[in-house]
């Protein structure tokens, strides 16, 4: 009686199709995790320049004539330490001073002007990703 050695062909193909599906299941996990990812620091960053740009106007009240605040006059009046930038190519933060002198930061590009309510930790929406 002959010994039986090594695999069949068919055990063979049936654990790379097994490995194929894993992998793949692993693959559209991880990028769903980080667009997640993207969409937090988005509104995160949306968040902490909206507060730091509130105070600043807030101590700039007496300057009636305040229609844009830039990340650096933020740094520079200590309300920020680093400049934030988007974590999704082709975008950029931008902070606009509304008439009441409050702030708000949306984030501009090649899609358009997203504001702070576009955001949510589940969105699935294939420019941030």
């Amino acid at each position: 009686m002959k010994e039986k050695r090594g695999f069949t062909l068919i055990e063979i193909i049936v654990a790379l199709t097994i490995m194929g599906i894993l992998g793949t299941l692993v693959v559209i996990n991880v990028h769903e995790i980080l667009a997640r990812e993207r969409i937090v620091r988005i509104q995160t960053d949306i968040m902490l320049l909206e507060t730091a740009a509130n105070w600043y106007l807030s101590e700039q009240s007496h300057r009636q004539s305040i229609s844009e605040i830039s990340q650096n006059q933020l740094i520079d009046s200590g309300f920020l330490s680093k400049p934030l930038r988007s974590p999704c190519k082709d975008y950029e933060y931008e902070i606009r001073v509304a008439h009441d002198l409050s702030a708000q930061v949306v984030l501009t590009g090649k899609a358009g002007v997203y504001h702070w309510g576009n955001f949510t930790a589940d969105s699935h929406d294939a420019n941030f990703r």
